[in-house]
Order: structure tokens, then C-alpha cells, then sequence
């Protein structure tokens, strides 16, 4: 009797030990090869700099809004290394005062009238093969912006639906 209590106790030690062990190991793992990584400083990241150009240049193209939109802040941002490199991005973008089609878009204004004030959430992916030249000229570009073309309706979602929703 007093054996098997032991035992069980041995067991629960050993159990015990490696779980622990798992837990204290996992952030010292090195990460997948292939898999998304977080962009930890995206203000000064030029390529995701050139996606979100990119993808807004797009969003807006296709919005029927009579305002072009920007980025207000990038919530988060990965980059995947595939068959070229895929920025996955979630950002917040706002109406501006500036009509379409707005030239320099970073110097307009965001609407500040709460009945033309529009925040929204967007999450958009945009693949960048710097090798396949797909520009006037041969200027290199991002290629395609896959979750945006395939579902403009579910990739963005209005931030006062989101934030009514959460209450």
C-alpha cells in the first residue's frame, strides 16, 4: 500500500517536472520555418510601408465612398516568406476630407464630424514578389492582394458595429 502511494506520488513529480519543463522551454523555441512572424516595429518597415500603400491604393479603388481613406494605425502586421513575401496585416484606416481621387493622400485631414467620421477595421494580405515585375517600366510592386480581392465585404468591418457588439 505504502508502495503504491509512492509510486503515484513518483509519477505526479514526474508529471509535474515536465510540464513545467514545456512550459518554461516554449519561449526559447525557435520559430517555424515558413510560418508568419510578427513585424515588431512596423513604422519603420519599408516593405510593409509599400503593402499598406498598396493595399489601400486598392481598398480605395474599389470602395464607392465619395472620400478616400488612410491608415490611422496598424493594429498588427506579420510577414510570411513564401513564393515571395506576404504581409498579412490588420490596421485601422478613417476617412479623410479629401475627395477621389486624392493625390497625396497622406496629407489629408481626417474627418472629425461624427456623421462623416468613419473608422474602420481592415485585414488585408498582400503578396510581394520582388522578382516578378508587374509595373510600368518594370517596377517592382506587390502582385496581389488575395483576402481583399476574394471578399472586399468580410475583410473590413465598421470599428462602431465592432465596438457595439463588444457591449
Amino acid at each position: 500500500m505504502a508502495a503504491d502511494r509512492v509510486s503515484v506520488l513518483v509519477l505526479l513529480v514526474a508529471a509535474l517536472l515536465c510540464f513545467a519543463g514545456a512550459v518554461r522551454g516554449a519561449g526559447l523555441r525557435p520559430r517555424m520555418v515558413g510560418a508568419p512572424q510578427p513585424i515588431e516595429n512596423p513604422e519603420n518597415d519599408e516593405g510593409l510601408e509599400r503593402a499598406l500603400q498598396f493595399a489601400m491604393t486598392a481598398y480605395n479603388r474599389a470602395s464607392n465612398d465619395m472620400y478616400s481613406s488612410r491608415v490611422v494605425r496598424v493594429i498588427s502586421a506579420q510577414r510570411q516568406i513564401v513564393a515571395g513575401v506576404k504581409y498579412i496585416m490588420e490596421v485601422e484606416i478613417a476617412r479623410t476630407t479629401c475627395t477621389k481621387p486624392a493625390t497625396d493622400i497622406q496629407h489629408c485631414a481626417f474627418h472629425e464630424e461624427p456623421q462623416m467620421a468613419k473608422h474602420t477595421i481592415c485585414n488585408f494580405v498582400v503578396l510581394n514578389v520582388p522578382w516578378k515585375p508587374s509595373g510600368a517600366a518594370g517596377e517592382q510592386m506587390p502582385v496581389s492582394l488575395p483576402r481583399f480581392q476574394q471578399r472586399p465585404a468580410t475583410s473590413c468591418s465598421d470599428l462602431k458595429e465592432k465596438r457595439n457588439n463588444t457591449n
